[in-house]
């Protein structure tokens, strides 16, 4: 397997105050916007959406009772553990971001669509789609900033002249944000909010990943239908930005899969691109070896009037271990075979 790595992004730390930038890094906790990118992926971000038929024959139990009146699949309700953003105030968020912060940072945004970006015409399209995180929460006593790449996502996806061309990731967390006079207002500790990203060109559909198009393509691949509603589960943050989740989805049956550690059988497969910039999308089994926790390292935010001499003397790097939800692997091998 031959694997390539693209240039990193160059993101900032956003903790307090200071920046509204594309992305966020916390405490060394960086949002990577690389993967490695390896041979026998397909640039499958470009397929075309597939017909009505073609996606009630890919699905069977839950999965096929979910497909709506508009041949879509009706995804689950967020059910967060704690207050989270509703989809419609993610978009409304995610759209004066755009508007406001966009252009600030159109190098970034044009070179990972691969072409130009026409801001002034830019509008959401397709649905906001809710990704979930693999981990339980943080304590609510860590400062926001810290805890929110941990968290849920809303990823909403930006056309411009009807092409897919910016992805905005918002946190599900950030619900102190609000909007006044077309701008929106910051509390005095922020940051890791928003992670926005360019969606490659060519591109069809929901980034990243329409869920339809998910179900067709694993059940082309596999021979086998889609048994339940997909979900998106987030990477780790050391692994990629939010918009790398990935499809969770179960087949009807258990089938042979061959990953780098080796041949087994698999009733569940992932499914996302690999790559910010990038078109491939990987089909991947859970890696055998998963953490059972994860570090977060957070540092107190200050006090309002508080001294600076007085905040350094506290402003001592703490470190908690994340558990992981039993039921949600987070590693992942790219599938290179199906069957004996």
């Amino acid at each position: 397997m031959q694997c390539t790595e693209a240039p990193r992004s160059r993101a900032r730390a956003v903790v307090f105050r200071t920046s509204r930038g594309y992305a966020a890094v916390v405490c060394g906790q960086v949002l990577v916007t690389v993967l490695a990118a390896c041979s026998g992926e397909s640039p499958t971000g470009a397929r075309p959406m597939p017909t009505p038929s073609v996606l009630r024959a890919s699905v069977t139990g839950f999965a096929a009772e979910a497909i709506g009146p508009n041949d879509q699949i009706q995804l689950a309700e967020f059910s967060g553990e704690e207050n989270e953003l509703t989809a419609s105030e993610a978009v409304n968020l995610a759209s004066v971001w755009t508007r406001n912060y966009g252009p600030m940072t159109r190098g970034w945004l044009e070179r990972t669509h691969g072409a130009a970006i026409n801001f002034k015409t830019l509008k959401t399209c397709g649905r906001p789609l809710y990704a979930r995180s693999a981990f339980n929460a943080p304590p609510q006593s860590i400062p926001s900033p810290f805890r929110r790449s941990h968290g849920p996502w809303w990823l909403v996806t930006f056309c411009d002249d009807g092409s897919p061309s910016v992805s905005v990731a918002v946190s599900a967390w950030a619900t102190e944000l609000t909007v006044q006079a077309g701008m929106i207002r910051f509390p005095m500790v922020s940051g890791t909010e928003f992670v926005a990203i360019g969606i490659p060109l060519g591109h069809v559909g929901e980034y990243p990943m329409a869920p339809e198009m998910a179900i067709v393509m694993t059940a082309e691949q596999v021979g086998k239908r889609i048994a339940k509603v997909p979900e998106l589960v987030t990477p780790l943050p050391t692994d990629g930005p939010p918009q790398l989740a990935r499809w969770r989805l179960t087949l009807e049956t258990p089938t042979m899969a061959r990953t780098t550690s080796g041949q087994r059988a698999t009733n569940e497969v992932f499914v996302g691109p690999t790559v910010v910039g990038e078109r491939n999308i990987a089909t991947s089994a859970a890696a055998p070896e998963q953490p059972v926790t994860i570090e977060l390292n957070w540092i107190p935010v200050p006090h309002r009037g508080e001294a600076a001499t007085a905040y350094t003397a506290r402003a001592i790097t703490q470190t908690i271990e994340l558990l992981r939800r039993v039921d949600t692997p987070v590693r992942v091998e790219p599938i290179s075979a199906w069957g004996n």
